[in-house]
């Protein structure tokens, strides 16, 4: 028979911290936390649990709503622990709260996209490099400028796109 998981054993006091649900209420029923994970990730969880009864460990990242309306992600990771017998019996696992990773991440690709619209679409002839000198983004006007096409210059090395670069330039950019 396929364990249920719905006994719990052990949880963090932390729990409580996270998802805003008293740990008596995880002891009494394990899988109370599974209705505040949001609808558009229970396919991730229901896989998850489904995969631990087969055997199988998971490492999920996911988002619950708080009883106070807060949306936070949780990193996942669960591992399931086999009897003598070599059935799945338990499974043991540990969650983190992600959400201010998750939320620096975000940030960090909305400035990335901001950054990357700027130099594209500057009125000056702009590249950026990498530091072996390989293009990350470049201009219109750059791309204009010197007859080139994007996809001739993205992730070459400049010396491969200008190889008329004298050597003492080389050394300079070194």
């Amino acid at each position: 028979a396929t364990p249920d998981f719905a006994r719990v054993d052990y949880v963090s006091p932390a729990f409580e911290t996270v998802w805003g649900i008293a740990c008596a209420e995880i002891y009494a029923n394990g899988r109370c936390w599974i209705p505040t994970v949001v609808d558009e990730d229970q396919d991730i969880v229901a896989l998850a649990v489904a995969g631990l009864g087969e055997g199988r460990s998971s490492d999920d990242e996911f988002r619950i709503r708080r009883s106070d309306g807060e949306v936070r992600w949780i990193g996942a990771r669960a591992y399931p622990l086999r009897g003598e017998d070599g059935q799945v019996e338990l499974a043991t696992g540990v969650v983190a709260d992600i959400t201010e990773r998750k939320r620096a991440h975000e940030s960090l690709l909305s400035t990335q996209s901001q950054l990357r619209l700027f130099v594209e679409n500057a009125p000056a002839a702009l590249a950026m490099l990498d530091r072996d000198m390989r293009y990350l983004l470049a201009s219109r006007r750059w791309m204009l400028d010197y007859g080139l096409e994007w996809g001739e210059v993205v992730g070459r090395s400049h010396y491969d796109v200008f190889p008329e670069i004298p050597e003492r330039w080389r050394e300079i950019h070194r």
